[in-house]
């Protein structure tokens, strides 16, 4: 029942995270491979201008990144290698690129808890993409009918893929434009690889949260958040939903007893990107109510911030100032109330004035358990 998804979007890496190919390692055979089946249609065409050792020999020095991680097309590679002749017209150099594609997408194949996983964060309503590297700057287009085939396009909202952009990962430029692709900011947004460089680090320095997966086991020693199954990403997200959000705000409510009395014992939590950034509770009468106690915790504007509470931020200014002009004033994003305040001055003015003002606001999670607590303390 929260406003938005814990986390908004998450966002994939490709290889050896939603489909394996091969690690980079193993890339040695899977070149030689590659190289040989460009040479072969070039034979077919009588396009030959170099034998396989030579080919090979500038295959290798050709497979390095640019410094500042520039996306690089495999035409001009291959142009580099078998000559510019070789490269002669548009379908010649789709051809060449697929053929030296082949060995790669004959690898192809999604892991098993990969579709299930995607179908299950799109039903809870998370934006999802897949942001991926192509080996040797390959067209996006032979990536986007890749992703087809494996039937992943459809499970996503978006694919951005290298050559789309123009960067590589890690440059947080292919992060932006995913974000961007998918309208999420990126302090909204989960990606999860299996590189720590490139996904890890990249991700990272963009904003988003980042976590590992490690199918085969190859980072024990990683320190940040690591799974080997996607599974378990729907799992860690989903683990602190709205109705955990609102149990401890009513624990914070709980706190106010006895001090707060005559008023009621409401309790608030403010809640960025599915972590709690702040905490409050009523005080005693003339001080903070609790959504004021919790703003004063976080600095700025606040419309990436859900604040559940307990009871309806009320609309006057009494012996404190107004809850709801409060939370207008700090921009809230979302505000999440367990129950209307019944109190004459409030019973609805408060949620009223939250719309009005443009936030999102719902009404009733948790109700029965607020007003269990703070039924004996309400005015009506």
């Amino acid at each position: 029942m929260a406003c938005t998804p814990l986390r908004s979007a998450i966002l994939f890496d490709l290889g050896n995270t939603l489909a394996a190919y091969y690690r980079p390692a193993q890339f040695g055979p899977v070149l030689e491979a590659c190289v040989r089946m460009v040479l072969e249609e070039l034979h077919r065409r009588g396009l030959v201008s170099v034998d396989f050792d030579t080919a090979i020999d500038l295959a290798r020095k050709e497979n390095k990144e640019a410094p500042d991680f520039r996306f690089s097309p495999m035409e001009d590679r291959l142009a580099r290698i078998f000559g510019p002749a070789s490269m002669s017209d548009t379908g010649t150099v789709r051809t060449l690129c697929e053929r030296f594609l082949e060995p790669i997408f004959r690898m192809g194949r999604v892991y098993d808890d990969v579709l299930p996983t995607l179908a299950r964060l799109r039903a809870a309503g998370y934006a999802t993409a897949i942001v991926s590297n192509a080996p040797w700057g390959s067209p996006p287009q032979l990536w986007h009918e890749e992703l087809s085939r494996l039937g992943l396009s459809g499970a996503v909202d978006k694919i951005v893929m290298c050559g789309d952009v123009g960067w590589r990962k890690p440059a947080p430029q292919i992060f932006l434009h995913a974000a961007a692709a998918i309208g999420v900011p990126c302090e909204r947004c989960v990606f999860v690889g299996d590189e720590p460089q490139w996904d890890v680090v990249g991700s990272s320095a963009a904003g988003m949260r980042p976590i590992l997966i490690d199918r085969d086991d190859l980072h024990a020693n990683y320190e940040g958040m690591r799974v080997r199954h996607l599974s378990e990403i729907a799992d860690s997200l989903g683990g602190m939903d709205a109705t955990v959000f609102m149990s401890l705000a009513l624990a914070e409510g709980r706190r106010a007893l006895q001090a707060c009395l005559p008023n009621p014992p409401v309790g608030c939590v403010l809640v960025r990107a599915g972590e709690i950034v702040a905490r409050g509770f009523t005080q005693p009468p003339g001080q903070d109510h609790a959504e004021a106690m919790a703003l004063r915790q976080v600095k700025g504007p606040l419309g990436d911030v859900t604040a559940y509470v307990t009871l309806e931020p009320c609309a006057f200014h009494g012996r404190t100032p107004s809850c709801a002009a409060a939370l207008i004033e700090r921009e809230i994003g979302c505000v999440v109330v367990a129950a209307l305040d019944p109190h004459p001055r409030n019973a609805g003015n408060g949620v009223q004035m939250l719309r009005a003002a443009g936030v999102h606001v719902e009404l009733g999670l948790l109700e029965h358990e607020a007003l269990r607590d703070m039924a004996p303390y309400l005015l009506s």
